[in-house]
């Protein structure tokens, strides 16, 4: 190889090597990095409804039962959502079937109590439930309510009973369409019962006391409770 080719290839690779350190210095100080979505700002690509637990069937009186689900949603949008629900027997044959939407805030978990199933709990087996058509809504654009549920006692025996308490709307806006949601446990933590009801609307602040019936129940179920533990949840189902 000539002097002169010999230099025009050091030269060449003298250009190329500055070049990568000139490359490397840009992408790491210079270059404009793309946006990061943080956790609660950005939609995410393909959303899911996730079940936290359930479904579960619960005996609610003679024949009678009430499929209960705890939904969750970890990401910072709100989601509504379609979903259909399929109840079988101990012997695999379809007894029932529900649909409908729902929705659930942003970085939240709320419970889908579905009634009227005309079965005992201990004759439901199989219970598929699916969500779809799953939209994404900014928790900005959502309705914000800020409901107190407050005083709740339990009384339950095996001809029923009720939840009492009081709910108050705090926030400046008019909440419609309430729907209240009783969760009963157990001694040891385990859901026994779940009954809801609609109490219409209420007034920016004001506040109203709810009843919450039980339907009929064993006795060992009755004694079971621990009243302590007892939850009530809201719905805005109207806005």
């Amino acid at each position: 190889m000539s002097r002169v080719a010999k230099q025009l290839l050091y030269g060449a690779g003298c250009l190329i090597f500055v070049f990568l350190i000139s490359f490397g210095v840009y992408s790491v100080w210079f270059k404009k990095m793309p946006a990061r979505c943080s956790q609660t700002s950005c939609a995410i690509e393909n959303p899911v409804v996730g079940i936290a637990s359930g479904p579960v069937a619960l005996q609610t009186g003679q024949d009678q039962s009430v499929i209960l689900a705890a939904l969750e949603n970890n990401n910072g949008y709100g989601l509504t959502f379609s979903y259909n629900l399929i109840v079988h027997s101990i012997l695999g044959e379809q007894v029932d079937t529900f649909t409908g939407t729902s929705s659930i805030a942003s970085e939240g978990m709320r419970y889908l109590l579905l009634t009227g199933v005309a079965s005992n709990a201990t004759e439901i087996g199989a219970i598929d439930l699916s969500t779809s058509d799953v939209v994404q809504t900014p928790s900005s654009e959502l309705p914000q309510y800020n409901l107190v549920i407050s005083g709740i006692s339990t009384h339950a025996v095996p001809s029923g009973g009720y939840v009492s308490g009081t709910v108050s709307n705090t926030s400046t806006s008019s909440a419609s369409g309430i729907h209240l949601l009783a969760i009963l446990f157990d001694l040891s933590g385990n859901i026994i019962g779940a009954s809801a009801v609609k109490i219409g609307d209420l007034l920016p602040m004001s506040k109203t006391s709810f009843s919450i019936p039980l339907s009929s129940m064993d006795v060992r179920t009755a004694n079971s409770i621990d009243s302590i533990k007892t939850e009530v949840s809201y719905e805005v189902t109207e806005n």
